[in-house]
């Protein structure tokens, strides 16, 4: 069984866009976070939610991504 290169999975273009401001808004973080004074960096850190709440924040985006590749996938296949 070969591999349809037309078949492959190609994020829309508002998904791209999101992808890419996240990204830039990560970046730009971190940058913040090494360019600051170390107090003002645990001050803007202890800001941040916890590790749980953004565990299970990437949970729930990682379930929603998977429920809409099986959406889309069980249109295509009807």
């Amino acid at each position: 069984m070969t591999h349809d290169p037309l078949n492959t999975y190609r994020p829309c273009v508002k998904c791209t866009i999101t992808r890419i401001i996240m990204f830039m808004a990560v970046s730009f973080f971190i940058m913040a976070m090494i360019f600051l004074q170390p107090a003002q960096a645990v001050a803007l850190a202890a800001k941040l939610p916890s590790p749980a709440v953004i565990g299970g924040g990437i949970v729930v985006l990682a379930m929603l991504e998977f429920l809409r590749r099986l959406w889309v996938h069980s249109k295509r296949a009807s």
